[in-house]
């Protein structure tokens, strides 16, 4: 399903793709926040995907969301998603709900861990996709260097500002969202 050409890698790519730990992951660019390239992530596409239909697919492998109109990428953003203990669900599931500006808070997850409290406010551009808390959303509080690489997340697809914006203009209730690895 990933549109590959090993003839399309110039050095410099490899050499990012190797740093990246996505060497294998050998497919065409696409652009991301900041003007970073970005290696295309392979993304599994459900056999009913309308030929307009606009949804993300969520690579957890990649640590990078894609922004699909049917099966052709349009923008891939890198992501951090669900740490050991709080994974993001696999499977496709359907935006239900959606928050401009969201309070996120660890009592709203019944977490007790006196080293694992927040209240985070200004959360941008929340697109949930489940009924316990599973969104798409902006993670300011984590550090550039997370972002496609370290999974830091209870659970949610945290996104760079430019990626949370594009996804809240490109999606609406009711679409797709298919997480896998």
């Amino acid at each position: 399903m990933l549109d590959s050409d090993p003839r399309c890698i110039d050095r410099r790519r490899a050499l990012r793709l190797a740093t990246l730990g996505l060497a294998a992951l050998a497919g065409p660019r696409a652009g991301s926040a900041r003007g970073q390239e970005t290696a295309v992530p392979p993304v599994w596409i459900p056999p009913d995907a309308g030929a307009r239909e606009q949804w993300v697919a969520v690579n957890l492998t990649a640590q990078a969301a894609v922004a699909m109109r049917g099966a052709g990428r349009v923008r891939v953003a890198l992501a951090t998603t669900g740490m050991d203990g709080w994974e993001t669900p696999e499977g496709i599931f359907r935006i239900n709900r959606r928050v401009y500006n969201e309070t996120m808070t660890s009592a709203a997850l019944g977490i007790s861990d006196p080293n694992d409290q927040y209240v985070l406010t200004g959360v941008l551009f929340t697109q949930y996709f489940t009924n316990v808390g599973h969104a798409l959303h902006l993670n300011y509080w984590r550090p550039d260097e997370v972002f496609g690489r370290v999974r830091t997340s209870h659970g949610c697809v945290g996104l760079r500002y430019d990626d949370a914006a594009f996804l809240w203009d490109f999606l609406r209730i009711g679409s797709r969202v298919v997480i896998h690895s």
